[in-house]
């Protein structure tokens, strides 16, 4: 089990595989037990930790049914689409009392007889929906398509016709009405790369400008048929993109800022380029390289699975998943005990046989005494508790069953079983990690220092230059530059002159570079007070090596951070040496040969 999720779907289960990945099980399963024999898995700490997981986890089987492929198909053919809509909002909790829940379905009713009536849609949600900002937003949503909203405010929003206003839709949040601007094919993803110059919405103008200017220059470049990668890396500010010549991940409608989104998301064919447009962060001129059409159903249909059983739309209604447990449990109940007026003495505690069965599960009898404590904390322990002698009795058969439903979970469901096993071992592994490993290294300074003596070579700067390296749009530019540093004129007034007409006329890097770090120095003379003139594509520089400084060892401060990491690596060893050691291991070579395919 914990191969085949560890490696893939399906897992390779060649010799050599196996081999690497027990290995690794082998330390793992070591140091988990190392840890239960120091009493880690007995902490109150370590407890707690658990039953959170537990309960996360559990909370998915205790709603989670087999999920129907109406409701796959459902999700996929809602995903085919892209709504664009307005939603005003009028707040109501789940558990509010009938009272409240009255006054909040009248507000939204009146909201939707004044949109009935012809006021604008707009104006009502600045006045009245109370979703936080509506009063600057008027309710606007955007775009969305399916498991982005709630499934009832989704359902609603997807049976509603363009132009239209939904029916009144209640979800967790409240009531809301929805109003329906445009349905629209999913375009599915891209794939674009952007040449980003950075500036902020705080920006002077003189930088904002600055910024524009540049922008703009790259792209009359790239339309005069300069390649866009090289462009990219030479000039982007996403120094990520830029090494990959500005590629980004797949992007989707609803995954980036809207004026991108829009830019990008207009582009027709590979190859496209946008004229710049502006976010909040910068400048960005976009390149398609592909459509990425969505998938046919097969493709996609266990992550659509996996989706539906994440989602309220999973659980099986109340009654269904109430009426599978009684047979599961063999409820038997009492229908003396189910009369009203029995119901009601217990709800006023005014009952008198406490010891009474109220029902059995597995023969084994539920008593009146433990409904009417039941009540009594509830009551206790919320606020505003309206139900019914009925709801009450009902809620407390659910919360039995699900509660015994609960308990059973690692015998009526394997995966649970692992996951819970896996949870534990993990939880295990990082707090002994942290104990044995990363926080003793940290105090451990004699010790790294001691470590680092001792491995001294493997910390060693490589041939350093201390160089300015001018890199020029065209070489009658860089005779420019030349003349102006025979002169003695300052580079930042040199910049100021030479890019008024071009802001990518010249580029100046100032620092100390390793060999391999910087193309144009990697190609100049490495020699103190040394000029050279080098030419890249259609880049032309001037490199100016003040001096070369010969390889030699870093020292502790320096490389503090990477010793660490190493030395971490090391103590880890350590610690799998002497725990095979002390807890020899035995392979089962037979077994382990019989898994070989």
């Amino acid at each position: 089990w914990v191969y085949n999720k560890s490696n893939g779907n399906p897992a390779t289960f060649d010799e050599k595989s196996l081999k690497s990945y027990l290995d690794l099980y082998v330390n793992f399963r070591l140091k988990v037990l190392d840890a239960k024999a120091h009493g880690l898995d007995q902490e109150p700490g370590f407890k707690e930790e658990l039953s959170g997981y537990r309960d996360k986890l559990a909370s998915r089987y205790l709603l989670e049914r087999e999920v129907s492929d109406k409701l796959i198909n459902e999700a996929y053919a809602r995903s085919q689409k892209i709504i664009k809509a307005s939603h005003i909002l009028i707040l109501c909790a789940a558990q509010a009392p009938p009272a409240d829940t009255l006054i909040a379905y009248n507000k939204i009713k009146d909201i939707r007889d004044q949109a009935a009536k012809g006021i604008s849609f707009e104006e009502l949600a600045a006045k009245y929906s109370e979703e936080p900002g509506a009063g600057d937003s008027k309710g606007n949503l955007g775009s969305f398509s399916v498991f982005q909203m709630v499934y009832p405010f989704e359902t609603a929003a997807y049976n509603t016709p363009k132009g239209k206003i939904s029916n009144i839709v209640r979800t967790t949040f409240g009531y809301h009405l929805i109003k329906v601007y445009d349905i629209f094919p999913n375009p599915g993803q891209i794939e674009i790369a952007h040449i980003m110059v950075t500036t902020s919405p705080q920006a002077s103008y003189a930088d904002s400008v600055l910024a524009r200017n540049k922008a703009f220059e790259i792209y009359r470049r790239v339309k005069a048929g300069e390649d866009f990668a090289s462009l990219a890396t030479q000039y982007s500010d996403d120094k990520n993109s830029a090494k990959r010549g500005g590629k980004l991940e797949p992007i989707a409608l609803g995954q980036t800022v809207k004026p991108f989104e829009q830019a990008a998301f207009a582009l027709n064919k590979a190859g496209d380029i946008s004229e710049p447009v502006k976010t909040d962060y910068g400048w960005h001129i976009i390149q398609l390289v592909q459509k990425v059409p969505l998938p046919p159903i097969e493709q996609v249909k266990n992550i659509l699975k996996n989706r539906v059983n994440a989602d309220e739309r999973s659980a099986l209604s109340q009654d269904a998943f109430v009426k599978r447990l009684k047979k599961e449990y063999h409820v038997k109940e009492n229908e003396n005990a189910l009369k009203e007026k029995e119901l009601q003495e217990m709800l006023n505690g005014t009952d008198n046989k406490p010891n009474a069965t109220l029902f059995t599960l597995n023969s084994e009898p539920v008593l009146v005494a433990e409904f009417e404590k039941y009540i009594a904390e509830r009551k206790a322990n919320e606020q505003a508790v309206n139900f019914s002698a009925r709801e009450w009795y009902q809620n407390f058969m659910n919360d039995k069953l699900i509660g015994m439903e609960n308990n059973h979970l690692e015998d009526h469901y394997p995966d649970f079983k692992f996951l819970m096993e896996e949870y534990r071992n993990g939880i295990l592994l990082y707090n002994y990690s942290e104990r044995k490993i990363w926080d003793y290294s940290q105090t451990d300074t004699a010790g790294l220092k001691k470590f680092f003596d001792s491995h001294a070579s493997n910390y060693q700067w490589k041939e350093r230059a201390k160089a300015s390296i001018y890199v020029a749009g065209s070489p009658e530019v860089l005779a420019l530059t030349k003349k102006m540093l025979a002169d003695h004129i300052a580079d930042e007034e040199i910049l100021i002159q030479i890019n008024q007409s071009n802001p990518l006329n010249l580029v100046i890097n100032k620092g100390i570079y390793e060999r391999g770090e910087h193309m144009f120095l990697d190609r100049a003379v490495w020699k103190n007070n040394t000029d050279s003139e080098v030419n890249v594509g259609n880049a032309y520089a001037l490199v100016k090596v003040e001096n070369v400084i010969p390889a030699k060892p870093k020292n502790f401060d320096e490389v503090r951070g990477i010793v660490l990491t190493d030395y971490q690596s090391y103590l880890e060893k350590e610690w799998i040496k002497n725990l095979k050691q002390q807890y020899p291991v035995t392979v089962n070579k037979v077994e382990l040969k019989k898994l070989i395919k």
